[in-house]
């Protein structure tokens, strides 16, 4: 029965209610599954598709918000069950903030100053040096004045750096 007439043929026999144009546009495969499946030899194929319950989440609010040093966008959903989700995202260079665009650098200066800036000011770098003898030595930068500070006392105390690290390798 590999001839497609005697296939068609044998279709149409078995499935009356089945047109001829039905038939032809029919594989070859698949009118000899449809002859087996008539004759018993195989079983119809059920597919049952999984019903999908949707459960429909609202947005609560979404604000920018700066953490672990990161500027991030926050947005809170709630489900109808009362569950609700945080969702971060990271902000890239530019931000829209109340409808303004601009660099993500000013956004985080203004949430964690307070204060709005056309720039964002470097932080200041503190130098410690101590004179021993007629030479200079350079302890480091430090980010306070209070860090400097300390590394020039300790440096006086044990003539050892904050680091560990003996400033003065001759012991002069």
């Amino acid at each position: 029965m590999n001839n497609r007439e005697q296939l068609e043929d044998a279709v149409l026999d078995l499935y009356p209610s089945v047109s001829m144009d039905d038939v032809e546009m029919l594989s070859s495969d698949q009118l000899i599954t449809m002859i087996e499946m008539k004759r018993g030899k195989r079983e119809a194929v059920v597919t049952v598709k999984p019903v999908k319950t949707r459960i429909k989440w609202t947005k609560v609010s979404s604000s920018h918000h700066v953490r672990d040093g990161e500027l991030v966008f926050v947005e809170l959903w709630r489900s109808p069950g009362g569950v609700e989700h945080e969702h971060l995202i990271e902000c890239g260079d530019r931000v829209v903030y109340e409808g303004r665009a601009m660099s993500a650098s000013i956004l985080k200066h203004y949430l964690i100053s307070g204060e709005w800036v056309k720039r964002v000011p470097k932080p200041r770098k503190h130098r410690a040096v101590v004179r021993v003898g007629d030479r200079v030595v350079h302890l480091g930068y430090f980010a306070t004045q209070t860090e400097r500070d300390a590394a020039v006392l300790s440096h006086k105390l044990q003539n050892v750096s904050p680091n560990g690290f003996t400033t003065n390798p001759l012991g002069i």
